[in-house]
């Protein structure tokens, strides 16, 4: 595997509440701010589109609400959104045709028994590469979906690089990339790896606001209260749309798995 280092400095930040996406109006609402905000997908669109080799067709297994998909629509022909959840894949087919973007598809099915009987007819696959963004890909039988790509499947996983100097001791016990690693080594899976950070926070209209987010997303298990979780973690920005910024650096793992390297 071969280890490339993001160069983005990583400020040490605790992490007392756990992140688990549950998606709706308003999640969806708060996950898009923090996008546009932050810039994240745009630096991520930059980072995939090195990685996916000029492929016109894309497959996004796991979509959620999509944000990197209309990112990517920019540049392919078309880009096909999948997730399991009714609930997401009716709110963003409501935001492509908001939007009226005409590349992009949905389809409402579970990636873990996505059916060998699509792609009887399209031996060297359906689309040229598919992507799974923070899906834990541990729980998926990555051999299978490699079938419905022509080319590559490229995963981005959550976790930092142990040995990235650019992620704190912490970041690394707590959120390591080692041990997807291991799980592709032991099941046979030859891949790339390339390791990066980037901002990802949450900005908010108002304190209260910031109250409910931490809330509805607190870990139960930690020790700190949600105003005393605020009053050490949450910045005033001195702007009028977005006062308040619970900043965030989210270490991932881009992992290309090349259809040729696993026959």
């Amino acid at each position: 595997m071969v280890a490339q280092m993001a160069m983005t400095e990583v400020n040490e930040q605790v992490d007392s509440y756990r992140m688990q996406i549950k998606w709706n109006a308003k999640t969806t609402e708060w996950f898009q701010r923090a996008s546009e905000y932050t810039g994240f997908h745009d630096r991520l669109c930059e980072i995939l589109l090195k990685k996916i080799n000029g492929a016109r067709t894309v497959a996004d297994f796991g979509c959620g609400a999509g944000m990197i998909d209309f990112k990517l629509a920019n540049y392919v022909d078309r880009v096909t959104c999948i997730d399991r959840e009714p609930v997401v894949t009716h709110i963003l087919q409501k935001e492509i045709m908001k939007k009226n973007v005409d590349n992009m598809e949905v389809i409402t099915t579970d990636i873990n028994t996505f059916e060998d009987e699509i792609v009887k007819t399209q031996k060297d696959g359906l689309w040229d590469v598919a992507i799974m963004l923070f899906v834990n890909a541990e729980t998926v039988d990555i051999k299978h979906l490699l079938k419905f790509v022509k080319d590559r499947l490229i995963i981005v996983e959550r976790g930092g690089c142990i040995n990235n100097p650019y992620v704190g001791e912490k970041a690394k016990r707590k959120h390591s990339l080692i041990p997807f690693i291991n799980h592709l080594f032991s099941n046979g899976i030859c891949a790339h790896v390339s390791d990066y950070t980037l901002e990802y926070g949450q900005p908010f209209t108002s304190l209260k606001e910031a109250r409910e987010y931490t809330a509805f997303y607190h870990c139960n298990g930690c020790n700190q209260t949600v105003d005393s979780f605020l009053e050490k973690n949450l910045h005033e920005t001195n702007t009028l749309t977005y006062p308040y910024y619970l900043p965030h650096k989210k270490h991932f793992g881009v992992f290309e798995i090349r259809k040729n390297d696993n026959k």
